[in-house]
């Protein structure tokens, strides 16, 4: 529905959405912020993958399942918390970028990031999942909350700040939404 808009760098959808379609957001290279709904059960194959630019992404606890290639190619995600009610991550769903030729124009397979970060709970399937891939992964405690949203070790305005943007669900959004930079479903 949305793939390949170059635009569109913000997205909020509603909790009254509970399922989006493969490759929905496919190659929107601008997206840098995401608001899934409380009541998503899967995110689909290749939902974002291609979004260069998106930053952060928060997984809602209602998702089960995570599809291949979901995240594929999301340069500017360093890492990402997904709750143990995921049971199932596709293969290169995250962490994963194509590597083509020196031309550019010919897949040669794909690469890791290297300071790529997965996080969720021990012997988890995001556990397995990192272990399997190769992707770093950082053990999260059950039922602990640091505040630090952004995981760079530290408690900053910042993260208050997307605190405060969450709990009203207002999240994401620049103040600035002119020619398709937004997108509310």
């Amino acid at each position: 529905a949305f793939a390949d808009c170059g635009n569109l760098v913000s997205l909020y959808i509603p909790d009254s959405v509970s399922d989006i379609g493969t490759g929905t957001f496919l190659n929107c290279k601008n997206l840098t912020n995401v608001r899934l709904p409380a009541s998503l059960d899967e995110i689909p194959y290749a939902a974002f993958s291609g979004c260069e630019a998106l930053e952060s992404i928060r997984i809602p606890e209602s998702v089960k399942e995570i599809g291949r290639s979901a995240f594929h190619g999301c340069d500017s995600l360093k890492s990402v918390t997904i709750p143990s009610s995921v049971t199932e991550i596709g293969t290169e769903a995250f962490g994963h970028y194509t590597v083509f030729d020196s031309i550019g124009d010919m897949a040669l397979g794909t690469a890791l990031y290297k300071d790529f970060t997965l996080r969720g709970i021990k012997d988890s399937s995001t556990d397995k999942y990192a272990a399997a891939e190769g992707i770093k992964f950082e053990e999260i405690k059950i039922g602990t909350f640091t505040g630090d949203t952004d995981g760079d070790g530290t408690l900053t305005v910042k993260d208050a700040t997307a605190i405060q943007k969450n709990v009203a669900g207002i999240d994401f959004f620049d103040s600035d939404i002119g020619d398709i930079r937004a997108v509310m479903i």
